[in-house]
């Protein structure tokens, strides 16, 4: 999970630092989930400064169909009779954001046989799967085996919604956004319902500043999967950085209707409160993520920093000095001495 900076003043007397954070996503698609940040200038007095790489996965078993998948779509076959029509499958939400759909196929066995599609991690350097396809030799059909993508060079059936998805994705891990925002829309013309593409787009719209696109995208995810906390988290850090505090709490607030343990979003939605002037709530988010994770530095910092903007210096100090101390111990040198600077101005 990424937390990067984004500026922010306290309206104090002293100028203090609010470390805040943006960051990723939950139970996502197969996307590199980054999400949309501003540019994070050097840290001074009165600005905030970025905030550390974290990342979680959710630990998930590939299912038992894969092993199957990848050994039949290795073999090259020949047979007399031509494959039904593919079926139509709906793509159940993923293990977790390093996953790649491996659609479902038609397979030979004395008789077609239909092996449905799967989640799969990809090797190392792939960046998509190419479906495998029976192509017509002629009175025979051949089959030609899917493998994984190592470029974006590989064509696509032009017909191949998946196909679009997953070099979208690729194209998304590699940075390049205008490829992968072009793949997703492609994708997403070939199936209208395809909540994973939005998805996909929606992040790579995000990350190359395009905010209201991106949450257009994130509102469509919602619509087909009103129960999944990523969407919401992910509009609700574009409505943060777009300015509209309200939208961000109410996607943040929904959030943790349905997940009381996200501290993350505990974490924006008490800087979406502090920016929007409700300081008291902004320190009961930032105590709930103390509550949940003792070792975050950056919620006790950001607690020290509004009780400080609120006069109250002794709770503020020994917030700051928590703050400090866990900084020494995780290795952040700079916010360390940053921290003892807040303390020493303070006392």
């Amino acid at each position: 999970m990424k937390r990067t900076g984004i500026l922010l003043t306290l309206l104090a007397s002293t100028t203090l630092v609010l470390v805040v954070a943006c960051g990723g996503k939950h139970e996502a698609p197969p996307v590199q989930r980054e999400t949309a940040v501003v540019p994070t200038p050097p840290p001074a007095p009165g600005q905030v400064v970025s905030r550390e790489t974290v990342t979680t996965t959710r630990e998930a078993v590939a299912p038992s169909e894969m092993a199957r998948g990848v050994t039949e779509s290795a073999r090259a076959l020949t047979v007399q009779q031509p494959p039904p029509p593919l079926r139509q499958e709906a793509m159940t939400m993923p293990p977790s954001s390093a996953y790649v759909w491996l659609p479902g196929y038609w397979a030979w066995n004395s008789g077609w046989q239909w092996v449905p599609g799967h989640w799969a991690q990809p090797p190392y350097g792939a960046i998509a799967w190419v479906p495998g396809q029976w192509m017509p030799q002629g009175q025979e059909w051949v089959w030609r085996p899917g493998h994984w993508q190592q470029d974006t060079a590989d064509a696509l059936n032009p017909t191949d919604a998946v196909g679009y998805y997953n070099r979208g994705y690729g194209r998304l891990k590699e940075d390049d956004l205008t490829g992968a925002i072009a793949d997703f829309t492609q994708a997403i013309a070939l199936n209208p319902a395809d909540a994973h593409s939005y998805y996909g787009r929606g992040d790579a719209r995000a990350k190359k500043g395009d905010l209201t696109g991106a949450i257009a995208d994130f509102t469509r995810v919602i619509t087909h999967y009103p129960k999944w906390t990523g969407p919401y988290y992910d509009r609700g850090l574009a409505r943060l950085n777009q300015g509209d505090k309200t939208g961000a709490i109410a996607d943040f607030t929904q959030v943790i209707t349905l997940n009381s343990k996200d501290a993350h979003a505990y974490y924006y939605r008490g800087l979406a409160r502090f920016e929007q002037g409700d300081k008291t709530r902004a320190i009961a988010d930032f105590t709930q993520v103390i509550t949940l994770n003792s070792k975050d530095a950056d919620a006790y910092y950001n607690r020290a920093a509004i009780r400080a903007a609120q006069g109250d210096k002794a709770q503020a100090i020994e917030d700051f000095q928590t703050a400090a101390d866990l900084y020494q111990q995780q290795g952040k040198t700079s916010r360390y001495r940053d921290t003892l600077e807040q303390i020493k101005a303070l006392r």
